[in-house]
């Protein structure tokens, strides 16, 4: 395995998604492995590769900076990390908050804070230019929902841990009807007043007062 074998980063970053091959395996086609791993599990074709170095991996994540992408060097630290090489967890962090500051769009910042933040092998950045991560990714709703309701949602979609009262909202607004999985959710663990009162702050008043609509709506239909 050598960084020369691939046409550019993107292509290492899919090859190292690969599980790592389990010792002292020769895995067939459509091979159903019971002994050594408990329960067995499915070992799809060409679905394993060899453990990559550490020296491959910094090679691969030069080779992602030299080509200006600094999201796929980001990826690729994290998956060094994930192989058990920790002192690329720094470099990890350092990568997506370069690739966050690189960014040209409010949601494609969000977007990569957000997998930054989601991931258990990154250090945590603080995003830049906003009082908190919600505040960044409330700004990016509003900036997909300038060009439709269904962009909204899809971003809101990604965020709805966060974002939740905004998810049903958009949800109802593309969909026509309230999903009371989430719904229930929300009435149950989410501060969905303490958002609301945020919305306002940001001059949504009209959605805030739109949301308690719904979840009024919701509990109603459940008593």
């Amino acid at each position: 395995m050598d960084i020369s074998d691939f046409e550019n980063a993107k292509e290492i970053l899919e090859y190292l998604k690969r599980s790592v091959r389990p010792e002292k395996l020769e895995p067939k086609k459509g091979l159903f492995i019971y002994e050594e791993f408990r329960g067995g599990f499915f070992i799809p074709d060409g679905g394993f590769r060899e453990p990559a170095t550490e020296d491959f991996y910094k090679a691969a994540i030069l080779l992602a900076e030299a080509e200006g992408d600094l999201l796929t060097a980001a990826r690729i630290a994290e998956r060094a990390v994930d192989e058990g090489y920790d002192d690329f967890r720094r470099i990890a962090g350092k990568l997506y908050e370069k690739a966050y500051k690189q960014a040209e769009t409010v949601i494609e910042k969000a977007f990569i804070h957000h997998e930054a933040f989601e991931l258990k092998n990154v250090e945590s950045f603080f995003p830049s230019g906003y009082s908190s991560p919600l505040e960044l990714y409330m700004e990016a709703i509003e900036e997909a929902e300038k060009e439709s309701s269904k962009k909204a949602l899809e971003v809101a979609r990604r965020f709805r841990f966060s974002c939740g009262p905004d998810y049903l909202r958009l949800y109802v607004k593309v969909n026509g009807q309230i999903p009371e999985g989430w719904a229930r959710l929300l009435v149950k663990y989410f501060s969905v007043d303490r958002y609301l009162r945020k919305l306002e702050e940001r001059g949504r008043k009209e959605h805030a007062d739109e949301i308690r609509r719904l979840i009024e709506e919701f509990r109603r239909k459940k008593e």
